[in-house]
Formats: structure tokens, C-alpha cells, sequence
């Protein structure tokens, strides 16, 4: 599993990393590659030894695009448990990677993803983990999700729309300072 998160509240770490216990449970081989950079004595490294986790959750910070990508495309599935985002580039990137996606709707995250990921409430552990289990268990619903995902990057970011809309912005603020 990916996630991209720094290590602040907003990001909802702690809750996917309590998660992890109980996916572990049920997928032994399960790891966490969390692309950010974890504070050396803060509370997420605290939680992540207090769970017994170390060996199960990885940190990769610094990284190249192409590094970013080739972690996305390594891992099954991303969650996004965040509490707050202002964009969503995380899941915007694990989607355009073709990776299923299991996350909040907070902030520009319900923008980015739309319906194309499996929706599950903030500040939920227990929602993180049914949704891992139920989405581990589904290889059809990989499939969709992975195909919806990548396709809505393609048709929704792309330079071409973005150029679109800033000829619309340009067009309306000269049209207004005419007038």
C-alpha cells in the first residue's frame, strides 16, 4: 500500500497507521510505503514503535518524479486518509498511476477523485480497514477503480483543459476592464 503524507494531523497518518494492525491480520505481507518524511521523534515514529510496526511501514522523502511514479506503481492500492487536503496531488498522482484508490473526500480531495475511488470517512480506522480488506479481496473492483481512476486524470488534468480554463479567466477580466 502507498500513501503520500507529511507527517501533520491534517494528514490523518496516525489513523491508517492504527489500521495497519488489523490489515496485517488478515494480509501478512501488507506494507505501508508512506512517500513523506516522518518527524525523527514525533508521534507518528512513536505510534509506529508503540504498534510494533517498523518492520511494515517505510518512509521515502527527496524523492525523483520518476521515483515517485515507479513507488506508485509497485504498490496494489493508496489511501488518502486525510482530514484536510487543498488540492489532492497525492491521489491525483496515485490515480494517473493507474493505482486503486481508497480516500476521505475532505477539502479538494471530493474535486480530484469524484466517484472513482472508495469513499470512506476521516478519522476512521475501522473504515480504513474494511475498505483495504474489501478492496484486497476484490481483483474486478482493482481493475475498475485502476481504469476510472487513470482515465478521469486523463480527461479532467490534462494542459489542455487547464489552458481552457485560464483563456476563460483572461477573457472575462479583459472583457471586464472594457467595460
Amino acid at each position: 500500500m502507498t500513501t503520500a503524507s507529511a507527517d501533520v494531523p491534517l494528514k490523518g497518518l496516525k489513523f491508517l497507521i492504527e489500521a495497519m494492525t488489523e490489515i496485517i491480520d488478515e494480509i501478512p505481507a501488507a506494507h505501508l510505503v508512506v512517500l513523506g518524511r516522518a518527524k525523527k521523534k514525533g508521534d507518528i515514529i512513536k505510534q509506529i514503535s508503540r504498534l510494533n510496526l517498523e518492520d511494515k511501514i517505510s518512509f521515502h522523502s527527496g524523492l525523483s518524479q520518476s521515483e515517485v511514479v515507479s513507488l506508485y506503481s509497485s504498490s496494489h492500492i493508496c489511501v488518502i486518509p486525510s482530514l484536510y487536503e487543498g488540492f489532492g496531488f497525492g491521489a491525483g498522482e496515485a490515480m494517473a498511476c493507474g493505482l486503486p484508490l481508497i480516500s476521505t473526500q475532505s477539502g479538494g480531495l471530493k474535486e480530484v477523485i469524484g466517484q472513482d475511488a472508495v469513499i470512506i470517512e476521516s478519522e476512521s480506522s475501522k473504515a480504513i480497514v474494511k475498505a483495504v480488506k474489501d478492496l484486497f479481496s476484490n481483483k474486478e473492483k482493482q481493475l475498475a477503480l485502476s481504469r476510472a481512476g487513470r482515465k478521469r486524470m486523463e480527461d479532467e488534468f490534462n494542459w489542455i483543459k487547464a489552458a481552457k480554463a485560464y483563456e476563460e479567466i483572461y477573457s472575462k477580466t479583459i472583457k471586464e476592464f472594457r467595460n
